[in-house]
């Protein structure tokens, strides 16, 4: 699985600024850092460096203290559970619908804990399982029509989510690429690769 590294090189030394699980969202980032630089012009080029896996999205429009941001691709295996390979969570996703019984268990959690100080968090939750069995359909409807609301509002996020994650605009094109020569004194720290095993 690639993982894109977004590193800034300089001749005095290189920064990782993120890692990131597609091209977009690393298009996106360097984009923005770029926009967050004060006093310093950056071009918009492509630049393919040798045979490396690596790219520079943007260039600092000087030449005695060339600064430049690159992409890095790095292959990489997540650790498996059980035999089979762990998912990785997307942070920037909107968070999921509670369901009735968790907006339940958010709202008297405090209670219970105040009333029983010496619980464990195990008993906890067999105390606020016990009430919300004792609730009846009526009240039990009050959370049921919350979840759906919370339902509805993260399927509107997601909604969003999704399309603002598809139409993040390429910044540079095949016609762009040339070739640049090597001004970076240090090389970034090596992000330890896992070979897949065939």
């Amino acid at each position: 699985m690639p993982l894109f590294v977004l590193t800034v090189e300089s001749v005095s030394g290189c920064n990782v600024i993120g890692a990131y699980l597609n091209e977009k969202l690393i298009k996106s980032a360097a984009a923005e850092y770029v926009e967050k630089q004060e006093n310093v012009v950056f071009k918009k080029k492509l630049l393919k460096k040798d045979d490396e896996v690596k790219k520079v999205l943007y260039i600092e429009d000087v030449k005695d203290n060339e600064k430049r941001v690159c992409m890095n691709v790095v292959e990489f295996e997540l650790p498996s559970v059980n035999g089979k390979v762990k998912k990785v969570k997307d942070l920037n996703a909107p968070k999921k619908g509670m369901s009735a019984f968790m907006l339940f268990s958010n709202e008297c959690r405090s209670k219970i804990k105040e009333e029983n100080p010496n619980a464990t968090f195990g008993e906890i939750g067999a105390k606020v399982g016990e009430a919300w069995k004792k609730l009846s359909e009526k009240e039990k409807e009050v959370y049921v029509n919350k979840a759906e609301k919370d339902k509805e509002r993260y399927k509107k996020e997601m909604d969003v989510y999704t399309e603002s994650k598809a139409t993040v605009s390429e910044t540079v094109t095949a016609s762009e690429v040339t070739t640049v020569t090597e001004v970076v004194t240090e090389k970034p720290k090596e992000l330890k690769k896992v070979v897949k095993k065939k």
